[in-house]
């Protein structure tokens, strides 16, 4: 998306804001997963208690 009338400088603010956000969206993937994965084991030792 290139918007004219725009410095150099705020296009590169742009960008920037859009890689954090792209990398907190990665961050909140991984916790995600990571909470599946802690559910799955905890899933397991119940099976293993009964």
């Amino acid at each position: 998306m290139i918007i004219y009338g725009m410095c150099s400088a705020e296009i590169q603010q742009q960008q920037r804001q859009q890689q954090q956000q792209q990398q907190q969206q990665q961050q909140q993937q991984q916790q995600q997963q990571q909470q599946q994965q802690q559910q799955q084991q905890q899933q397991q030792q119940q099976q293993q208690q009964q």
